[in-house]
C-alpha cells in the first residue's frame, strides 16, 4: 500500500468537494411554479371527487379523507418529494388517491432541473411482466424520472428469465434508491408483512425515502355491496 507524504494536507473543504464531485443522486422535486400547500389541497381534492365519481360512486369528504389529503398535500409542497407509500386493507382508496395525485401533477406538474415532469402510473404486475420479457427496457423503466407503482405485494416476488431468478420490485426499489429518484406506491400490506416479504434492506430504504400515510377506514367497496 502506498503511504501518503507527512507533510500532505488536505482541508475539510477539499474532501468535502472531492466527495461530492462523484454523486449520483437528485434534487428533490418541488411542486412548480411555486404553488401553496392551500392550492395543492384543493386540486388534490378536486382530482379525488373526479376520481370517485368516474367510477359511479357517491364522493364522501370524511375526517379520514380530509387527514389524507392534508397530508399528501403537505408532501407535494414541503420540498420532500422523493417517495410516498400509501398502506392499508384493501378497497379503502389508495388506487383512487394515486388516481388523483396523478391527475393534479398533469395539472400542476412537478419540476425536476428545471423540467416539468408527469407522473407515469402502473401496476406491480406489469412490473413483472416488464421484466420477464424485457429486462433492458425494465431498466430503462426503472429510470422513468417520476413514477407510481400500484398495488405492490400482489405481483410474484421472483421470476425466471432463461433461468435467472430476478426481483422486479426489489430492484426497481433499490435502484431508485440509488438514484434518488422519486417512487410513489400503493400497498395492501403492512410494514411487518413487507420486510417478510421483500426482507429487512429493502423496507429500510423505502422508510428512509418514503413518507408513509396508513388508510386506515374500512373498504369502500364492502359499503356498496353490503
Amino acid at each position: 500500500m502506498k503511504k501518503l507524504p507527512k507533510d500532505l494536507k488536505i482541508t475539510l473543504e477539499q474532501v468535502e468537494r472531492h466527495l461530492k464531485s462523484g454523486k449520483t443522486s437528485n434534487p428533490r422535486l418541488t411542486f412548480s411554479e411555486g404553488w401553496t400547500y392551500e392550492q395543492a389541497y384543493d386540486i388534490l381534492t378536486h382530482a379525488y371527487r373526479i376520481e370517485v365519481e368516474k367510477r359511479h360512486m357517491e364522493f364522501l369528504y370524511t375526517n379520514d379523507l380530509c387527514n389524507h389529503l392534508e397530508d399528501i398535500a403537505k408532501w407535494m409542497t414541503g420540498g420532500n418529494g422523493l417517495g410516498l407509500a400509501l398502506m392499508g386493507d384493501v378497497g379503502n382508496g389508495k388506487t383512487t388517491m394515486m388516481r388523483a395525485l396523478r391527475g393534479a401533477v398533469s395539472l400542476a406538474g412537478f419540476e425536476d432541473h428545471g423540467e416539468t415532469i408527469g407522473m407515469k402510473m402502473i401496476d406491480s404486475n406489469s412490473v413483472t411482466r416488464l421484466c420477464r420479457n424485457d429486462y433492458e427496457q425494465f431498466y430503462k423503466f426503472c429510470n422513468t424520472k417520476f413514477l407510481a407503482v400500484d398495488d405492490i405485494g400482489r405481483e410474484p416476488v421472483e421470476v425466471k428469465d432463461y433461468g435467472t431468478v430476478l426481483n422486479p420490485i426489489i430492484e426497481l426499489i433499490q435502484y431508485r434508491y440509488e438514484k434518488q429518484l422519486p417512487l410513489v406506491i400503493s400497498t395492501n400490506l403492512d410494514p411487518a408483512m413487507m420486510k417478510d416479504r421483500y426482507g429487512a434492506r429493502i423496507t429500510d430504504r423505502m422508510k428512509e425515502m418514503m413518507h408513509i400515510v396508513i388508510f386506515e377506514e374500512g373498504s369502500y367497496r364492502k359499503e356498496v355491496l353490503s
